[in-house]
C-alpha cells in the first residue's frame, strides 16, 4: 500500500512538473510576442509623430478589440481577454506618449474606474475635487484627459457637468463610457443596529426603497461621495455606516459589508464621457473612445 501511494505521488509530481514546464514555455513565448507587438506599435507612433496623426485612435482601439473577442474561442472569460489586451494596448500606446488622465475624485469612485477601464494602469492619473476642476486641467493643459460623470439612469444628466461644458466650449466630448451601478452597505454593526445611512446623494436616491424596506428607522446623510465617506468616518464608533457603489472600496474598507449589490441599484447605469480641448471643429467621436496628441488637451467624461 506504501508502495503505491508513493508511486502515485511521484507520477502526479510528474504530471506537474511537465505542465509547469510547459506553462513556463508559453509565458516566455508570450513575452517575447508582446514586445515585438509593442516595437510595431511604437513604429506606428513615430509615423503618426511625423505626419500630425494622434496617439490615441480610439476607432482602432475598439477594432482590435472587438476582432480579438470574435476570433476568441476560450476557455478564458471575454472579460479577462479584455482586461489583458487593455493593459497592452495602454502600455503599448505609453512607448507612443504617457496620457494624463484627471478624474473627479477620490480613488475608486466611479470616474477613478472609468478612467481606468479606457486608458489603463499605463497612464498617469490626478484626482481633484469638483468637476470644474478636471476641466481647469484640461484648459490649462495639465492634462490630456479628465473624466466626469455626465449622467445616471436615476436622476439623469449631471447639472454641474453640462454647465462646464457650456462655460469651457473648446472642452470637446469625445468619448461616452458606461459604468454598471453596484452598491454595498459597509458597516461595523449587525444590519439591524444601524441607524445614519452616509452617501452620496444619487446613491442614496437610487437605493432608497431597499433603504425603507430593510432599514426603515435609519436616516441618510448625504455626502460628496461614496468613495471617500468610508475614510472619513471612522469604522470603530458603531454607527458610523455608509453606502459605497464600488467593490475595490468595500475590499479596503475596515468595515463590515452588511449588504452586497442593493437590488434597488442593480442594473442601473452612469455614462462617463471623453471630452477634448481642441479648438478644430472635428466631430467629438462617441461611445468609449478618446483622443490625444502631444499638441492638443482632450478630456474623458
Amino acid at each position: 500500500m506504501s508502495s503505491r501511494k508513493t508511486d502515485s505521488g511521484g507520477d502526479t509530481a510528474g504530471k506537474l512538473s511537465k505542465l509547469r514546464t510547459e506553462i513556463d514555455k508559453f509565458d516566455h513565448q508570450l513575452l517575447d510576442i508582446m514586445n515585438k507587438r509593442a516595437a510595431v506599435a511604437a513604429q506606428i507612433g513615430k509615423v503618426k509623430a511625423d505626419t500630425g496623426g494622434e496617439v490615441f485612435n480610439a476607432a482602432r482601439e475598439e477594432e482590435v478589440l472587438n476582432a480579438i473577442l470574435k476570433a476568441h474561442k476560450g476557455p478564458l472569460p471575454e472579460v479577462t481577454v479584455k482586461a489583458i489586451f487593455r493593459e497592452l494596448i495602454s502600455g503599448s500606446r505609453a512607448l507612443q506618449s504617457v496620457q494624463r488622465v484627471a478624474f473627479l475624485g477620490p480613488d475608486y469612485s466611479y470616474s477613478h474606474l472609468a478612467a481606468i477601464e479606457r486608458f489603463g494602469q499605463s497612464a498617469e492619473y490626478s484626482q481633484v475635487a469638483t468637476i470644474q476642476a478636471v476641466f481647469d486641467e484640461i484648459v490649462r493643459k495639465h492634462a490630456n484627459f479628465g473624466v466626469v460623470p455626465l449622467e445616471n439612469s436615476t436622476d439623469g444628466r449631471i447639472a454641474d457637468t453640462l454647465d462646464c461644458f457650456v462655460r469651457n466650449p473648446s472642452v470637446k466630448i469625445c468619448a461616452e463610457i458606461r459604468m454598471r451601478v453596484h452598491h454595498h452597505l459597509l458597516a461595523n454593526c449587525q444590519p439591524a443596529e444601524v441607524r445614519r445611512v452616509y452617501s452620496k446623494a444619487q446613491a442614496l436616491s437610487q437605493c432608497r426603497q431597499w433603504l425603507s424596506k430593510n432599514m426603515p428607522f435609519a436616516t441618510t446623510h448625504p455626502v460628496n461621495s461614496t468613495a471617500d465617506e468610508k475614510n472619513r468616518r471612522s469604522p470603530t464608533t458603531g454607527d458610523a455606516n455608509w453606502v459605497t457603489t464600488i467593490d475595490p472600496a468595500a475590499t479596503t474598507s475596515a468595515a463590515t459589508a452588511s449588504a452586497r449589490d442593493l437590488p434597488n441599484a442593480r442594473g442601473r447605469s452612469r455614462r462617463r464621457h471623453a471630452a477634448t480641448s481642441d479648438s478644430s471643429n472635428a466631430p467629438s467621436t462617441r461611445m468609449i473612445a478618446i483622443c490625444a496628441s502631444p499638441t492638443k488637451s482632450r478630456m474623458i467624461w
